[in-house]
């Protein structure tokens, strides 16, 4: 079974998800994050950050934002924020990156239509 590609094409530059996630999971409201490609008509790819924050935290996407920015290069910074009660998961516990990309592809498009 092969592997879905594992990264994000933003305007020409190249983002791991995992290098984004690393830094996310470090902010101290955040549980668990968990970083995908949303179809951008500009970019190629937006960076969605989906994150899971620690039970009564209280964080915001342009905080998270400003998180990224200390130490990531503006083309990895996320350019969407969603925050979930929890992933879905496959059946070893992982977050479903397809369906989360799917879950704020929907969202988005509700927004639009």
């Amino acid at each position: 079974v092969g592997r879905r590609r594992e990264v994000i094409i933003r305007d020409g530059f190249s983002v791991y998800p995992r290098e984004v996630e690393d830094r996310l999971q470090v902010h101290p409201a955040v549980r668990e994050a968990a970083v995908v490609g949303i179809p951008d008509e500009v970019l190629g790819e937006a960076v969605c950050a989906c994150i899971v924050p620690v039970e009564g935290a209280i964080v915001t996407g342009p905080e998270v934002v400003d998180w990224c920015r200390v130490t990531l290069a503006d083309y990895k910074v996320p350019d969407l924020v969603r925050f979930l009660d929890d992933f879905p998961r496959t059946g070893n516990g992982k977050p479903r990156r397809i369906e989360l990309s799917r879950m704020v592809r929907a969202e988005l498009t509700s927004w639009e239509g």
